[in-house]
């Protein structure tokens, strides 16, 4: 089947509800492949919500999501994750009490069941971050904030996945670690992996986006190419103090 609208994701006219009360408003977001794009908004915009029925997660009530040519809402978390799906969750929620390369083994078991190329991805996981390697042995509760983001995006990336969400991912960061995040995105892109950029921190969201949407009360309120939102006035004034 061919991708939908020639992207890999494409979430149409979505509506989430929790009970009685809908946080999500007929949202339209899609990725091509090979892109990295940005959803935007502050606390309780809804932004978690539309990653959360990305992965099956929160109760859809209407509209549809395609995941490679495939429709995945209305599927199991874990038939939607093994589609090619990864995830680096908000606080990056790894196994405090697993080592690092328990946490990394987590990332690749739960949607393998051939093993034999496991060594292989952790080395590419060590490749990629030297430090886990010298940490392998290592108590991921104990290890830096840094340290930490590193192992949940290599846990996230052990399974070779088409696109990547990122919920997140500057939160709680020190600033040199977020210009560091930030950068990892880039070069992620540059090796064809398609990323859904969840933040707060639209500047350093949209210098990496190649194109994006700003969600407020669970509503698309723009939505365009990076150059068209960084030249918005009304996204100027909410994110890049413009008086």
């Amino acid at each position: 089947m061919a991708v939908i609208n020639n992207d890999l994701l494409s979430i149409t006219d979505l509506q989430v509800k929790y009970g009685n009360v809908q946080v999500i408003h007929g949202v339209n977001i899609n990725v091509k492949a090979g892109s990295v794009v940005c959803v935007l908004g502050s606390n309780g915009a809804g932004k978690s919500s539309i990653v959360r029925a990305i992965l099956g997660l929160a109760p859809v009530s209407g509209g549809s999501i395609y995941f490679d040519g495939k429709k995945i809402s209305g599927l199991a978390t874990h038939e939607i994750t093994s589609s090619g799906i990864s995830i680096v969750p908000e606080g990056r929620g790894v196994f405090p009490n697993l080592t690092v390369e328990e946490n990394l083994r987590t990332g690749y078991v739960f949607f393998k069941k051939d093993t034999s190329d496991l060594n292989d991805r952790y080395e590419e996981a060590y490749q990629r971050y030297p430090i886990l390697g010298k940490r392998r042995t290592q108590k991921a509760g104990t290890l830096s904030g840094g340290e930490q983001s590193m192992l949940a995006l290599s846990r996230a990336l052990m399974v070779r996945p088409k696109i990547l969400l990122l919920d997140e991912p500057s939160l709680g960061l020190a600033p040199n670690l977020v210009d560091a995040t930030f950068s990892r995105v880039e070069e992620l892109r540059s090796e064809g992996l398609s990323v859904l950029l969840i933040e707060q921190n639209a500047v350093k969201a949209l210098e990496v986006s190649d194109s994006g949407y700003i969600l407020q009360k669970g509503l698309v309120v723009a939505s365009g190419v990076q150059k068209e939102l960084m030249g918005n006035e009304a996204v100027h004034r909410a994110y890049f103090g413009l008086k």
